[in-house]
């Protein structure tokens, strides 16, 4: 899938007859604060993650990944699927749902 510079998802959707029409996924937006989810999950992870005291790397070993994915994912810029959100949240020892909290970046 292809990114536009606005973090909107550029595809295709296949309609009711079979037609293959190019479409535009505008990313859903944090309300609170202007971020797209994946910022959104990026920011809770870190602040979690910081706050148990684990560094990328021992995340990244427990949950059975990359380091520098890691990084990618709490940087906003991959989609997670939600293997990955279940992995991150049993390391963290969290519910998936507290990726999603709506965060205040003024912490």
């Amino acid at each position: 899938m292809q990114y536009l510079s606005n973090g909107a998802a550029l595809g295709t959707y296949r309609d009711q007859l079979g037609t293959v029409s190019p479409s535009i996924v505008k990313p859903l937006i944090c309300t609170c604060c202007e971020m797209d989810v994946r910022q959104t999950i990026g920011w809770n992870l870190r602040s979690l993650r910081v706050a148990k005291g684990l560094s990328q790397e021992r995340l990244a070993f427990e949950a059975e990944m990359d380091r520098s994915y890691v990084g990618r994912v709490e940087r906003g810029t991959e989609n997670v699927t939600v293997v990955t959100l279940e992995a991150f949240a049993k390391v963290l020892s969290v519910s998936v749902s507290e990726l999603f909290a709506e965060i205040n970046p003024k912490k």
